[in-house]
């Protein structure tokens, strides 16, 4: 029997234990999980990159999985902890909208952790990642299901996402994204360009004036 398989993506950083501390929950209650890093540099408090990282690996993941993802400036407010089921996959984290692009996907249920019996003892209240969010992931990767934690909810929160406007043989989009490379990632799809241009005809992009009429599908195609 294949190990469950739990990720983990926080804006903690790599200098402190706090990443440290949540693997050991996660391994108190499921000894055998394997335990992945996504990434540990999401800006801190920054709920909108943490949803778009979520949305670049999780496709890429089995059946089973279990995410735990953890960027969370209301630690400590009346906000609520959830734990999403769809497409297969798990994840637990803040409801704050980290999972919008998850819930916009596909079918999801949504539970809220209120069942305590799950939870570390003596829950901080700055430190729900550790306390809450990874004690139920460890319980979930054990075998506990899924409706044990909480009861299933209906609203969960979702992030305002910018929809690209189509005007005729036009599109208005957004940088929703910049990567580690340089690289801006708009909120316009291959099937927003489809639909008003077919393949090879002309196009002009035009980015805070600058105008370019000329796509390159790698680096070595620039000069």
């Amino acid at each position: 029997m294949k190990p469950p398989l739990v990720t983990l993506a926080t804006d903690f950083g790599e200098r402190d234990g706090y990443v440290g501390a949540m693997k050991g929950v996660i391994l108190q209650r499921c000894p055998h999980a394997q335990v992945i890093d996504i990434t540990h540099a999401i800006p801190p408090q920054n709920v909108d990159f943490g949803a778009f990282i979520l949305r670049t690996y999780v496709p890429f993941y089995p059946a089973g999985t279990i995410h735990v993802v953890v960027v969370d400036p209301g630690v400590g407010s009346t906000r609520r902890g959830i734990v999403v089921e769809s497409e297969g996959q798990y994840f637990v984290g803040p409801d704050n909208g980290l999972f919008s692009f998850v819930l916009a996907g596909g079918k999801s249920h949504v539970f809220s952790l209120t069942n305590r019996a799950y939870f570390r003892e003596g829950v901080s209240q700055t430190f729900h990642g550790r306390d809450i969010f990874s004690s139920v992931a460890g319980y979930l990767a054990a075998g506990t299901p899924v409706t044990d934690f909480g009861p299933s909810i209906d609203h969960p929160v979702v992030l305002p996402h910018p929809v690209p406007r189509i005007e005729g043989d036009r599109i208005h989009g957004e940088v929703i994204h910049v990567d580690h490379f340089g690289n801006l990632i708009t909120n316009i799809s291959h099937e927003d360009i489809a639909s008003i241009a077919r393949p090879g005809a002309n196009f002009r992009l035009t980015i805070l004036g600058r105008r370019l009429d000329m796509l390159h599908t790698c680096y070595a195609d620039v000069p």
